[in-house]
């Protein structure tokens, strides 16, 4: 039932200029070691992981604004998107599909 569409849907990843120009752009973003963007990159990460610290040592005496807690949601979803790239980033789970179907 679902078999047809998934086959489908990895073929057209598969030949999608513009899936692989994202996998591409991310993969420059998160794991080049050549590349300037993962440098500017690592060095945004480092101050948000400093910045969260800091609002969390200051959080243990004081009470955080509206701002502070909007600061450590924002940051919770940047390193949670992250994380989800980096899963994406390896997983090629279209090709698995296709191998087993021309296999089939």
């Amino acid at each position: 039932m679902f078999a047809k569409p998934l086959v489908y849907f990895a073929y057209l990843l598969k030949t999608s200029t513009f899936y692989q120009r994202s996998k591409r752009f991310f993969y420059h973003l998160l794991e080049d070691p050549k590349s300037k963007l993962r440098s500017y990159f690592d060095i945004i990460m480092i101050c948000l992981v400093m910045l969260s610290v800091f609002f969390l040592i200051y959080g243990v005496e004081h009470e955080l604004s509206n701002l502070g807690e909007f600061f450590e949601q924002f940051v919770v979803s940047v390193f949670i998107s992250e994380y989800l790239l980096r899963a994406w980033l390896y997983s090629d789970s279209h090709r698995i599909i296709i191998k087993e179907y021309e296999r089939a």
